[in-house]
């Protein structure tokens, strides 16, 4: 969520002189309440500070990195644009940013997949983080795309899994020593360039209870290892067209050449019938 400031001033209910005061939140009715909870009375009077532009030397560096900036893009936010461009980092699906906003966390509205993942695991207290851990697994098991635990049909389950485990300190380190980047996916990728790319290990403690979990609860199988990974980059994309297009030309040339031959061949049997 995108934490906003506002200055609200109003009479302070003990000193019952005005007074103003700075209160960053998500939104104008959670500011009012904090005021209120500082000791101000209504009516209040609210106002919403505008985020600090950015400066000529940041829309400059995000320039010569080929990176958009929007108008209404803030100081930190080209700070988050920047590093997701540095990073090669792609946009969150629609489900992870409603997960990561019904825990309330802070971020720019412009953060990568990455980021976002790292954010979210790292801010999660241990029972929702082991609950977060086997979705994930489970998500990478079955190509499941719904990306919000709240919301999932088995959320109940995961919870389960990580009521059951919350107490035992092997699986909870485990889990610990994960990272949001590498919760993304497990085992290895392969992408349509051929590229090999590592996610979070198989080999743990967490990881194998995950999947014996998973496969008595849901019945499904966790012999998955290996991943042809289907959404290309566009990097990616603009190598695999190159590559089409040179061998389509290859091809034509060839029976190009072939037809040539053909007709030398033929032009010759005709010339010497006709001698």
């Amino acid at each position: 969520m995108i934490l906003k400031r506002y200055v609200i001033s109003g009479i302070h209910k003990t000193t019952k002189r005005r007074r103003k005061i700075i209160v960053e939140e998500f939104s104008d009715s959670e500011a009012i309440i904090f005021a209120i909870n500082r000791g101000l009375t209504e009516p209040l009077e609210v106002k919403e500070q505008s985020p600090e532009p950015p400066s000529e030397k940041q829309l400059k560096f995000a320039s010569d990195l080929g990176a958009i900036v929007p108008l209404n893009a803030s100081k930190d936010d080209l700070i988050v644009i920047i590093q997701k461009k540095l990073d090669r980092d792609s946009d969150p699906n629609s489900g992870l940013v409603d997960y990561a906003n019904h825990h309330k966390l802070i971020f720019s509205e412009y953060i990568g997949k990455r980021a976002l993942y790292n954010l979210i695991y790292g801010s999660l207290p241990n029972k929702d983080r082991a609950a977060f851990f086997i979705f994930s697994v489970y998500r990478w098991l079955t190509d499941d795309r719904m990306a919000n635990l709240e919301i999932h049909p088995s959320r109940q389950i995961f919870f389960d899994f990580a009521l059951q485990v919350l107490d035992n300190e092997k699986i909870i380190s485990s889990i610990n020593r994960y990272s949001g980047d590498n919760v993304r996916f497990f085992g290895k990728i392969i992408q349509s360039n051929g590229q090999e790319i590592l996610g979070g290990s198989l080999n743990t403690i967490a990881y194998k209870a995950a999947c014996e979990y998973l496969e008595v609860t849901l019945k499904i199988s966790t012999n998955k290892k290996i991943h042809k990974f289907k959404n290309e980059t566009p990097e990616s994309k603009k190598i695999g067209n190159g590559l089409q297009i040179v061998g389509s030309a290859i091809i034509f040339f060839v029976i190009l050449f072939f037809i040539f031959i053909v007709i030398i061949v033929v032009w010759a049997l005709l010339a010497s019938l006709f001698k």
